[in-house]
């Protein structure tokens, strides 16, 4: 599981996490649970293998909201991968959201 740590409200971080799901080829679904939870899920292509993501937000205080994201994918050996698929989704995250905190506790 990788923690990504935003400057802006959650409401608008789940809107905007959706817009650039879907802009990223991603089938999105909201999930009822008690913090808002994004499932994120693409199809295996010729060269990718299927992906799920699933987004879990928290709001932290009125401006900060953390998303914590852990990736899925159907396969055996894919522990290594989906820790990079991780990351990258959280420096994906980082960089749509101009105002991104990195706290000096390790979370990104």
């Amino acid at each position: 599981m990788e923690t990504t740590l935003l400057g802006h409200d959650m409401s608008s971080v789940i809107k905007d996490l959706k817009k650039m799901l879907v802009k990223q080829g991603f089938i999105v679904q909201m999930m009822p649970t008690s913090n808002p939870t994004i499932v994120a899920y693409r199809k295996a292509t010729w060269f990718k293998k299927q992906r799920q993501f699933v987004l879990e937000i928290i709001s932290v205080d009125k401006n900060n909201t953390r998303v914590e994201i852990t990736a899925i994918i159907n396969n055996k050996k894919s522990i290594h991968a989906e820790g990079i698929i991780e990351e990258s989704l959280a420096t994906s995250i980082c960089n749509f959201f101009k105002n991104a905190i990195t706290p000096s506790y390790g979370f990104r």
